[in-house]
């Protein structure tokens, strides 16, 4: 008994103080954090904190507003809220800085809050979503949407070595980084398997693997093989990109790299079209649905309308029957 008691004695202590060095990095972390923003207020005109969406499409869209703002004078920083979210903004030179959210970070400057976007795209749906988000925060116009993003010499070499075994060589995006939330993004996986079997040139796939047992055929099938950086490396030295809407449609943008993107009904192009993005999108009774739910009554209609053979034809028009890209 006198044990147990003895156990349960130096656990409570254990637990007080873990809590009590937390409590302590924790303020250690607060007050480095009010010492720096006291300083960056006296260098620069105005301090400000972008934060969108947990999504990394989310993140890269502040490229552009960042950019513009800066553009005036201002320190601009990047507040994620995950830690995926805070990788990929690292690699975005737009941002002055980058950090994790805190909601102590309220109390000591001003936040410019472009998180819910989502809200104004369901009553706003003919505009990109970098000038929604420019309008939100009322930072003016952008002319230049380009989206700006670094990457390392490894990584760059990564995808290198596919440039050199193969030459020229096609990226599908097939799903997304969480599809239990985004499952209305999503074109059926048999879809993509007759498409990868029409196209002559050799096909890299990336992505995260659903958990469907579905493993695709006479392509290099690298999803969850792959860092997120690594991935967007082979965007950059690919012909061609074919994915569905989610970031890699950014990195498009980023690489300015030719693009076919498979919208479905859920949202209109318009939101993540670039000069050199072409869009599949299926115009029925209840597109663009734009739901948040995760659900559709429809099974997937707008999706499934779009057939491997149409998106076909549009990579043939995109690159060129005459390089032999793809056979209908």
């Amino acid at each position: 008994m006198k044990n147990s008691r003895l156990i349960y004695s130096n656990f409570i202590k254990y637990i007080a103080s873990v809590k009590l060095a937390r409590g302590i990095g924790f303020f250690l972390r607060y007050l480095f954090l009010r010492i720096k923003i006291f300083i960056l207020k006296i260098l620069y005109k105005k301090i400000i904190f972008l934060i969108c969406g947990p999504g990394l499409g989310d993140t890269l869209i502040l490229s552009p507003i960042a950019r513009r703002l800066r553009e005036d004078g201002n320190k601009v920083i990047f507040v994620a809220q995950t830690r995926l979210s805070l990788n990929v903004a690292k690699r975005v030179p737009d941002f002055d800085d980058v950090i994790m959210w805190d909601p102590r970070l309220a109390s000591i400057a001003k936040i410019i809050n472009a998180s819910f976007w989502n809200q104004i795209i369901l009553k706003k749906k003919t505009k990109n979503l970098i000038d929604l988000c420019a309008e939100i925060i009322s930072c003016g116009d952008i002319k230049d949407k380009t989206i700006k993003y670094r990457l390392s010499t490894g990584e760059e070499r990564f995808a290198l070595r596919y440039k050199k075994l193969f030459g020229d060589y096609l990226v599908f995006h097939t799903d997304c980084r969480k599809p239990e939330s985004y499952n209305l993004k999503l074109w059926p996986e048999e879809y993509w398997q007759r498409l990868i079997d029409m196209q002559k040139l050799p096909i890299v796939i990336i992505g995260t693997r659903i958990e469907t047992g579905y493993s695709f055929k006479n392509c290099i099938d690298l999803r969850n093989k792959t860092t997120i950086h690594q991935a967007a490396a082979l965007i950059k030295f690919s012909r061609l990109l074919v994915g569905i809407v989610s970031v890699s449609v950014w990195f498009g943008n980023a690489f300015d790299k030719e693009a076919v993107i498979i919208d479905g009904g859920w949202e209109p192009p318009i939101l993540t079209q670039y000069e050199k993005s072409h869009h599949l999108f299926t115009t029925i009774e209840c597109s663009p649905c734009l739901r948040g739910d995760n659900y559709c009554p429809y099974d997937l209609k707008c999706m499934k309308m779009i057939a491997p053979e149409s998106v076909n034809r549009k990579i043939i028009e995109v690159l060129g029957e005459k390089e032999g890209i793809g056979s209908l």
